[in-house]
Formats: C-alpha cells, sequence, structure tokens
C-alpha cells in the first residue's frame, strides 16, 4: 500500500509482514511434518527390518534342529503360539565332554506386556544327557536362561486384546512338528496410522525324527514254541529299526538288549516253558528313539 505520494505506508508494511510470516510458518509446518514422516518411516523400516532379521536367525536355528536321540528325545520341547523351545546345534565353539553334538537350547517368547521378542539360550557347556529346559510356565524372557536379548519389538500380535499366534505348528504333537510358521506384527504406533507390517517365514524341520510304532503278532505252535512276527512295526521316517523281546519269565539276555530279553531279530521261533507268558517288543530308530509294546499274556502248551 502506497501514499498518494508513491512511498509505502506503516499499514501496507505491517500486512506484508503478515503474509511473509503466516507463508513461513506454513512452509516451516509443512517442512515439519514432511521431516517427522521421514523419521517415522525410518523407525518404522528399522523395526520391521529388525523384526525380518529375528525371523531369519530362528529359521537358521531350526533348519539345524538338532536330530532327537534316546537321550534328548524332545528337539522341540515347546510348542505354544506365543512360546517356542527347541534344540539346535550351536553352529560355533568346541563341543564339550558331555555333549558332544554341541546341542544347545534355544528360546524365543513374546512379552505381551511390553511388545518385545525374546531369544535366549542354554548354551552346549551347560547341557548333559540329563538336562531339561526350564519350566513352560516361567515369564518371557524368564529365569534359568543366558545370553536373553530383545530380537524385535513393536509386536502387536496380541495388541487391544488380539490373539494372532507368533508360533504355527503342523502338529499338536511336539515330536511329530514338521512345519513352523511365524508371524510378527509390527506397528510402532498401533493407535494411529498407517498399519502395521507383517513379517513372516516358514520353516521345514528337515532334523526332526519321529520316534516309530512297535507292534507284533503272536502265535503259540504247540510243543512249547511261540512263533512272534515284529515285522508290523513301522516307523514314520522308514528308517531302519533294531528288535527288543522280552520275557518277564526269561532269565537270560541277548545281545544289548539286556535282563530277560530272548531275541533280537524281527522275527523268530521262541521255545520255552508251558503256561502263561506275556511278551514286550521294544524297537528303536537309528536315533535310538525307542517304542515298547506288549500284547496281552499268551498260554503256550
Amino acid at each position: 500500500m502506497r501514499s498518494e505520494r508513491g512511498e509505502f505506508t506503516l499499514v501496507g508494511l505491517l500486512a506484508a509482514m503478515a503474509i511473509l510470516t503466516f507463508v513461513l510458518m506454513a512452509t516451516y509446518g509443512a517442512f515439519d511434518v514432511f521431516g517427522r514422516n521421514i523419521r517415522d518411516n525410518q523407525v518404522r523400516t528399522e523395526s520391521t527390518d529388525r523384526a525380518r532379521t529375528a525371523t531369519d536367525l530362528m529359521a537358521r536355528q531350526m533348519r539345524n534342529l538338532a536330530t532327537p536321540t534316546a537321550l534328548q528325545p524332545n528337539a522341540v520341547s515347546l510348542a505354544s503360539a506365543y512360546d517356542l523351545i527347541f534344540e539346535t546345534v550351536a553352529s560355533s565353539g568346541t563341543p564339550p565332554a558331555g555333549n558332544a553334538q554341541n546341542i544347545q537350547f534355544v528360546r524365543y517368547c513374546l512379552d505381551t506386556a511390553t511388545r518385545r521378542f525374546w531369544t535366549m539360550a542354554m548354551p552346549p557347556s551347560t547341557i548333559t544327557s540329563s538336562t531339561v529346559a526350564p519350566s513352560a510356565t516361567s515369564a518371557c524372557p524368564g529365569a534359568g536362561w543366558s545370553n536373553a536379548k530383545v530380537v524385535a519389538q513393536d509386536i502387536v500380535n496380541t495388541y487391544q486384546g488380539a490373539t494372532r499366534p507368533v508360533f504355527t505348528f503342523d502338529s499338536a504333537v511336539n515330536d511329530q512338528i514338521r512345519r513352523v510358521r511365524v508371524d510378527l506384527f509390527v506397528d510402532i504406533d498401533p493407535a494411529t496410522g498407517p498399519k502395521e507390517q507383517q513379517v513372516s517365514t516358514g520353516v521345514n524341520l528337515r532334523n526332526q525324527d519321529r520316534a516309530p510304532i512297535a507292534a507284533f503278532a503272536q502265535m503259540a505252535a504247540g510243543g512249547g514254541v511261540l512263533v512272534l512276527d515284529g515285522s508290523t512295526s513301522t516307523d514314520p521316517d522308514n528308517d531302519p529299526l533294531t528288535y527288543c523281546w522280552y520275557d518277564p519269565l526269561a532269565t537270560g539276555s541277548v545281545g544289548t538288549c539286556g535282563p530277560h530279553s530272548i531275541s533280537d531279530s524281527a522275527y523268530f521261533r521262541y521255545t520255552t516253558t508251558t503256561g502263561w507268558h506275556t511278551i514286550t517288543l521294544t524297537v528303536t530308530d537309528p536315533s535310538g528313539l525307542p517304542n515298547t509294546h506288549t500284547e496281552p499274556p499268551i498260554n503256550v502248551q
């Protein structure tokens, strides 16, 4: 605004300053929103990448699952929606004398209160043939574990009462689990947008071994002979089986089967005393996983 002589007036200067101030504030506000969006996107990306790294680490450990043995029969010790404990072979270090396989227990669990995803372990140096994982009822991260650390955060699987599992399995029986699916829902601010990110992976437990199933037929053939046939015993993994037959009335031992054993063959004719005999068959796979079956007593004539 100019005066009659063409000069700027005070009112005009004030109006120009007000307009400039408004433009600068609007510009600053736009840049501030833009900057906050960039920072939020960076945090969201970092949180999602951290969850993805956690699932990749877990997948590698599960693919290196420790083959079950008679001493440590449960490669998967705990399988629930938000808690998983399994045995894996440590990727480094010299196996201790009492743990030739270099086995360690690994646990992954979700702390639903803090929305943090934890991992922890029992290292090989603490594992012996009698070691069992700490109680499944312990809190996350819980006592009895070492090397506990947060591997992902902002996990909203259970936010506001949601019940989306972290872990799903193809079997409800631990030693029959062959596939594990992992789903982590990540959101740094679930009360506002944008929508949560889902990180998922599926793992085939290639080293999971299932125990065999013992079964046999028995027939009294006369003359104190009992025909025993264990060829109907099976192994879910098609592994070869070893056989140990037992009769509580027997006093001897066959091979490595131990007291009261009467044979280590799949099929044989058992010559014994007349009367009632209760026969038991134990079959064992190459990993040392056994299964035992006992038939009702049979009268040998």
